[in-house]
């Protein structure tokens, strides 16, 4: 096969489409079946899941097109080759309240992936020809089927601007947006526990309240400015564990935010909080809704002032400035143990663990893949931990002390760049956000190059394939 058909035939697969929409389903009742009764009436998923919707797939007919002209070259049977190292980026992992073996995955460009035999075989639910990206994804607190997904990413192209939202585990999932069309990119989704019907999401332009499962929306807040899309802007939205009424948002162009009635009004609440960067992300702790941690980026780029609040964010008290390489808002992350109020992991570039309220923090013994998006506990065992990073999602069955891989399944990853030297069918590669470059070649299979990064660009000369750029 030569470069140009190999080159030709990855082009044309990239078709956008949304996952399986099968229309506006009737709101869900709050006096559904208990978590248990749910989990007993839950079927067994369709072998390739969902179809995508036709209605929903921009550029169809180009799309035709290029697939016609991909079947005319006879390009052969595909299989494929990996690399199986890692999955690639990852945005988010949320792990079912009713059975902890169901983990659900969303990645940067490779769709939402499910496990119901915790991680031992792995589901895409949504269309594999899709490259939308899912910053989010949320389980019901009570309805373990009722799920929520956000689409977007900063600095990215995005078609379809909302969310998404399934009512049986991610077979279907029906699309949704508010309906003044500002927003280019949706980051947090929270649900109200009492009823499945009611959520707040938090996008690039503000947060939004819908009641009625995304028929309709309002936005309850407001961020300042016309700027572009960026991970520096992007927001995060915690609920207190006890009172849905209550929340917290934070947004480098806002500061930090809270509401005593659902969003009706918001008062600043970070007045007495560093000002040199006011990048934020917060953490509630599930066992002492009191308590509520908040980290926000130093300038430099290599430390991070910690917070905590003692009366469910009204005021906050300076805790330390923590030594942890960061990358600004990109890859911050927070989460606290459900079982100990004083437990906290804390993610950015690199990892730390804090047993004192975030007064200190250590590594781990064995750690995860850098660049931690968002770290999660099991509702059920709160020595389960899991972080979604560049790498994957990687679990701790120690509460943070050590962690290996989870989403071996998971077959895709995030690739940048490649190039192939035709006359010995070796494949230079270089993925993004993960990894250094690869090497392919029959014989060895995948290894780590010794030159080069993420993102990086291969040019094996046609004239001389022994030299590669």
């Amino acid at each position: 096969m030569s470069r140009t058909r190999l080159l030709l035939a990855i082009c044309t697969a990239g078709a956008l489409s949304l996952p399986a929409c099968s229309g506006r389903r009737p709101l869900l009742s709050a006096s559904a079946p208990s978590v248990s009764a749910a989990k007993r009436a839950e079927q067994p998923l369709e072998s390739h899941g969902p179809k995508s919707d036709p209605s929903l797939r921009p550029g169809a007919v180009e799309a035709a097109a290029a697939l016609t002209l991909a079947a005319e070259l006879s390009l052969g049977e595909w299989r494929p080759i990996g690399p199986w190292n890692f999955a690639g980026k990852a945005f988010d992992v949320a792990v079912s309240p009713a059975d902890p073996n169901t983990v659900y995955a969303a990645y940067g460009f490779a769709g939402i992936w499910k496990t119901a035999d915790g991680g031992k075989t792995w589901l895409q639910l949504n269309d594999p020809t899709d490259l939308h990206q899912f910053p989010c994804l949320t389980v019901h607190p009570r309805f373990p089927n009722v799920l929520a997904a956000c689409l977007g990413q900063p600095d990215f192209p995005v078609i379809h601007k909302g969310l998404l939202f399934s009512a049986d585990g991610g077979r279907h999932w029906d699309f949704t947006a508010p309906a003044d069309g500002l927003s280019n990119s949706f980051y947090r989704a929270v649900f109200r526990p009492d009823d499945p019907n009611t959520l707040h999401a938090a996008s690039d332009k503000g947060v939004y309240l819908t009641r009625d499962r995304g028929a309709h929306w309002d936005r309850v807040l407001t961020f300042p400015g016309d700027g572009p899309d960026s991970w520096d802007e992007m927001p995060d939205l915690v609920m207190k564990p006890d009172d849905p009424s209550v929340l917290i948002a934070a947004q480098k162009s806002l500061g930090v935010y809270r509401t005593a009635d659902g969003g009706a009004t918001w008062a600043r609440v970070d007045q007495t909080m560093d000002t040199t960067s006011i990048t934020s992300v917060l953490a509630w702790s599930p066992s002492d809704p009191a308590t509520v941690y908040c980290q926000r980026n130093n300038r430099d780029g290599t430390d991070l002032i910690t917070y905590v609040s003692t009366n469910a964010g009204v005021t906050w008290t300076r805790v330390n400035q923590i030594q942890l390489r960061t990358q600004s808002r990109y890859d911050m992350s927070l989460a606290v143990d459900p079982g100990d109020p004083s437990r906290v992991l804390i993610g950015n570039a690199d990892f730390g663990v804090s047993v004192d309220g975030l007064r200190s923090i250590h590594s781990p013994t064995i750690p995860a893949h850098v660049d931690h998006l968002r770290i999660v506990f099991d509702p059920s065992n709160s020595d389960v931990v899991y972080s979604a990073n560049d790498g994957g999602i990687w679990r701790s069955d120690d509460r943070g002390g050590t962690w290996s891989r989870f989403d071996s399944g998971v077959s895709t990853n995030l690739s940048y760049g490649f190039d192939i030297d035709t006359t010995t069918g070796t494949i230079y590669l270089s993925a993004g956000d993960y990894i250094p470059t690869l090497q392919y070649d029959a014989v060895n299979g995948w290894n780590y190059s010794k030159v080069g990064g993420e993102w990086a660009t291969f040019y094996v000369d046609p004239n001389d394939p022994a030299t590669v750029w």
